[in-house]
């Protein structure tokens, strides 16, 4: 099956700090995801 949505969480940085949050982003984080992983996972999902 081909995914026909592909979305990216770029960065953890957030302003908030949310109980809720799936990914725990926060102000105070900083990770980022380069734009060469984003692109292969692009390359391999088609």
């Amino acid at each position: 099956m081909i995914p026909q949505v592909l979305a990216f969480i770029t960065t953890y940085r957030c302003n908030f700090s949310c109980d809720h949050c799936s990914v725990s982003a926060g102000p105070e984080r900083r990770e980022v995801l380069a734009a060469g992983v984003m692109q292969r996972v692009m390359v391999a999902a088609s």
